[in-house]
């Protein structure tokens, strides 16, 4: 009588386990580079949105004939968290800009992340920064952002950074 053998044999066994590792070190950095490029993305669209909403409320307060400085700038050089009491330490110019940049983040609640912008001497918005983290994160800016998600990850900065100085 003849027997019915039925399974895999282990060397069909081990080609399919060393396919799936060659396929694994494939899409794996691939993916993780997606990964980067999404969340720099994310970062400068948050930085942009960041510079849209600060324009917007300043556009209003100047039309009500209030002149903007530097000193209006939130945070030049270190970036602040973007929550509900942000700017109850503030007052003025600086504590209507911020709570219009809460508003325009308050639906993504503690993943708000941290923010800076600063007003050039002519009283004009000159960039927006944007990070999820304090520190050590990739950092969105608007104008001018990153466009390498290798160079993205630096600190606020109380001057834009510009092509030259992301890579």
């Amino acid at each position: 009588m003849k027997k019915c053998r039925s399974g895999f044999t282990l060397v069909e066994l081990v080609v399919v386990i060393a396919i799936i590792g060659i396929l694994t070190a494939i899409v794996i950095p691939t993916v993780m580079n997606y990964v980067k490029k999404s969340r720099l993305k994310h970062a400068n669209a948050n930085a942009k949105l960041v510079f849209n909403t600060v324009t917007a409320e300043s556009a209003v307060l100047i039309s009500d004939g209030v002149e903007l400085d530097v000193s209006d700038s939130l945070a030049s050089g270190i970036g602040i968290r973007i929550e509900p009491a942000m700017y109850t330490s503030l007052s003025g110019n600086q504590k209507k800009l911020a709570q219009a940049v809460y508003k325009a983040f308050e639906q993504n609640g503690d993943t708000s992340g941290y923010c800076s912008y600063v007003f050039g001497n002519s009283g004009t918005l000159s960039f927006a920064q944007w990070s999820q983290n304090a520190t050590d994160s990739i950092l969105g800016q608007y104008p001018d952002p990153c466009r390498d998600p290798d160079a993205s990850i630096k600190s606020f900065s109380s001057t834009p950074y510009n092509k030259n100085s992301w890579g």
